[in-house]
């Protein structure tokens, strides 16, 4: 009995190791209120604040805030921030960064391509926002 619960265990364990630590951490929060936005144009800010700070490293406390302002028909900003916290650091990886800010941009104000709120994604480490409110 004990060497089928320890094969488990271990099963178990190497299973888990698959998946990386912080993607398995990360919780999404959702504003759901506030001004609203088309993915499009969030999309286009989002590439842009990933492109400018890729291979920058975040230690921790750094955080970059960019805001993107747009004049019609969506008259407003976005603002896209970055941060590292809790004693971490990390640089900056392209593709991480815009699969992170795409998640509360796709699983926020799931009803179309329009109506975008924004909100933040947040692992042990570090933080990325996206906020339309602003």
């Amino acid at each position: 009995m004990a060497r089928v619960l320890f094969a488990f265990l271990l099963a178990t364990l190497v299973a888990a190791s698959w998946l990386p630590l912080a993607q398995c951490a990360e919780r999404v929060t959702c504003y759901n209120s506030g001004r609203k936005f088309t993915r499009a144009r969030i999309i286009n800010a989002i590439n842009s604040f990933c492109a400018r700070y890729k291979g920058q490293t975040f230690a921790d406390g750094r955080k970059v805030d960019q805001r993107y302002d747009f004049p019609s028909p969506e008259t407003g900003h976005i603002d896209i921030s970055a941060e590292a916290f809790r004693g971490c650091s990390f640089t900056m990886d392209e593709n991480d960064c815009g699969r992170l800010l795409r998640r509360p941009t796709d699983e926020c104000n799931t009803g179309g391509e329009n109506g975008k709120q924004g909100g933040f994604v947040e692992d042990e480490c570090r933080r990325f926002k996206m906020d339309p409110n602003a």
